[in-house]
């Protein structure tokens, strides 16, 4: 039976369908671009860098590539889970390569189970592929496995790949947030240096969780300064402002801002 997925730390973000995750200057040796239906989940694609190997770039020209992709933008993951393997037990394909694609297919269709298995066979194929390795903890994670998770997106991050950074960055987020564990997202914050708007949702949600609701609401400012109106930061400093003074004194003041001809920008949404 299907479970929730781990969520975002404000889970109303969109993002574009077909973004990239880049780190720096490096290229993805495997693309990753956002299922249709769900704008916060990444999906592994085959790897496009001239140093890979042949076989494995045909992969990203290959028609049954091309249909799993299709399969997935129409959200038919069971169609495309059955496709993957198929290609899985096709000698002349890249197995470790299709068994992660499966393992992301099942994930999507909420079998995480099977996703897990999926992913450990691909391991079994390459030890420490850390798209492999990201696609079990995704699945994990979204069977409420946020230890094995953890586990498995250090894991990812240790393989020194750092194509795989943006994944395995927000899985371990995730999953510590799963987990409770708040004072680990500061200090993973502080090593990383990520950008404001990546970074100030999770060091929101981390300070409430820490009950440190002045600073959450300090950091709730710090990111409207970077990015006005952002209705998430909106949502976040209403709900910290009804904890620490009360509903009734937040709507009171929301009612007298609905008063105001021009209310200000951040209390517009």
């Amino acid at each position: 039976m299907s479970r929730r997925r781990a969520q975002d730390p404000f889970p109303r973000s969109g993002r574009l369908a077909g973004r990239q995750e880049q780190d720096g200057e490096n290229q993805p040796l495997v693309s990753t671009y956002r299922a249709r239906d769900d704008p916060d989940r990444l999906i592994l694609g085959p790897h496009l860098r001239d140093d890979a190997p042949v076989a494995r770039q045909a992969l990203v020209a290959s028609r049954s590539y091309k249909a799993f992709r299709e399969l997935l933008d129409r959200k038919a993951f069971a169609e495309a889970a059955a496709l993957a393997e198929r290609n899985c037990l096709d000698g002349s394909s890249d197995s470790a390569f299709w068994h992660t694609q499966r393992a992301v297919a099942l994930s999507l269709a909420g079998r995480f189970e099977q996703a897990v298995a999926a992913a450990d066979q691909a391991l079994q194929r390459e030890p420490g592929n850390a798209y492999a390795l990201a696609a079990r903890a995704g699945a994990c994670l979204g069977d409420d496995r946020a230890e094995e998770a953890l586990a498995g997106y250090e894991e990812a991050l240790r393989s020194g790949d750092a194509r795989i950074l943006p994944r395995a960055r927000k899985g371990l987020l995730q999953s510590l947030s799963m987990l409770k564990r708040w004072p680990q997202i500061l200090g993973a914050l502080s090593e990383w240096n990520l950008p404001p708007e990546t970074a100030y949702p999770w060091r929101i949600k981390a300070l409430a969780g820490l009950d440190r609701r002045d600073e959450a609401l300090d950091a709730c400012a710090e990111l409207l300064r970077v990015s006005p109106d952002h209705p998430q930061a909106l949502w976040q400093m209403a709900d910290l402002e009804i904890s620490r003074d009360g509903l009734e004194a937040v709507r009171m003041k929301f009612a007298r801002l609905a008063r105001i001809p021009t209310p200000p920008p951040r209390y517009s949404q």
